[in-house]
Order: structure tokens, then sequence, then C-alpha cells
């Protein structure tokens, strides 16, 4: 019944530490590493946008709670397919991955820039839904830009493997950091610097 040779028991089908490398000599591999790990930075950061609406802008537990949801299900449902059509429809990924950035760049230097007062809400959640929408929508496509970045077809699955390993990387990193700063610096000027952190 079962099979004397498996496919995935060939030789030719096993993950080698030379294909590794030579993923790793691709230029525009490490070009779409560093998109996904500025994006995933970013994405990590933008949790923090809850605690900062509410202890720096006053806004309730429960709007928070509302904001957050909007933020982290409906943009992500909306903004990714979105991406992905308008990248279609133009031809240019690297353009639209551009265009998100400059929204997530805008939407990061008016939260550094907002004084802390309840009075700006309205700004800080349109700020937020465009931040929110820049990330999920160049999450729906930062993978795409591997066909064009010259990896062999039978190294395509290594590559990923490769720019996952970098671009995920800021998990281990990216909540230490802002959580010293937070320490270091309570209240509004806390949230700055991790903003100011997203910003580089």
């Amino acid at each position: 019944i079962v099979p004397e040779k498996l496919p995935y028991n060939d030789e030719s089908s096993k993950i080698k530490l030379k294909d590794v490398g030579t993923v790793l000599k691709i230029p525009m591999v490490w070009v779409n590493a560093i998109v996904v790990l500025t994006c995933y930075s970013v994405y990590i950061g933008s949790t923090y946008l809850t605690p900062y609406m509410t202890s720096v802008l006053g806004v309730t537990a429960s709007v928070a709670a509302a904001i957050a949801i909007v933020r982290t299900y409906v943009l992500q449902f909306v903004a990714a397919p979105i991406g992905g059509t308008i990248a279609d429809k133009t031809g240019s990924i690297p353009r639209v991955i551009a265009a998100c950035f400059v929204l997530i760049l805008i939407a990061l230097g008016v939260f550094v820039i907002l004084p802390e007062s309840p009075d700006v809400l309205v700004v800080a959640v349109i700020m937020m839904i465009v931040f929110s929408a820049g990330i999920f929508a160049m999450r729906g496509i930062y993978f795409a830009p591997i066909d064009a970045c010259g990896v062999p077809k039978q190294l395509v699955g290594t590559a990923v493997g490769v720019i996952s390993a970098i671009g995920f990387f800021p998990d281990v990193y990216m909540n230490v950091i802002a959580g010293g700063l937070m320490d270091a610096y309570p209240g509004s000027a806390g949230y700055r610097y991790v903003f100011l952190i997203m910003l580089a």
C-alpha cells in the first residue's frame, strides 16, 4: 500500500546548508527580508497604540478595546486584499510597498508630535487607521517580490524560510526595547520614544 520510495525521501528534496548559502548570496533576498523586518517591527509596535490612547489621550478602556478590534481585525481583513489588488492593477509591487511605507511614516510622524490631550483623539484615530492600513496592505504582499529576486525555483522555499527568519526577528527584541523605554520614560514620553524607534 505504501510506496517504497516516497517523494520526500528523495535526496534532491532535502534542505541543504549549501542552498541556504546560495540564497543568502542573492542581494534581493536581503532587500525582501529588510522589507519584512521593518514592516513586522512596526506591526509589533502598533500594539502600543491601545495603551497609548488610554493612558495618554484619556480614552476609556471599552472605547480603546473597540478601536483595537477595528485596527487588528477589520483593517487587516480589508487592507490586505486591497493592497494585493492595487499591486495587481498597477503591476508594481515595489511601488505599492513604498506607498505603504509612506503612509506608515506619515502616521508615525503625527503620533510623535501629537500633544498629550483628549482633543486630538479624532486625529489619533485617523492616523491609526492610516498606519494600520499601510501595515496590513504591505503584509499582504511583502513576500510577493520573491518572484523578482532571481531565486531559482527549486530554492524558493528556502528563500522564504531565510526571509522569514530575518523578517520576523523583531519578535525577539521589539517588545524588550519598547518595554525598556516605557519603564525609563513613563507617560507620553515613553510612547513618543517607541514611535521614534518605529520611525527608525
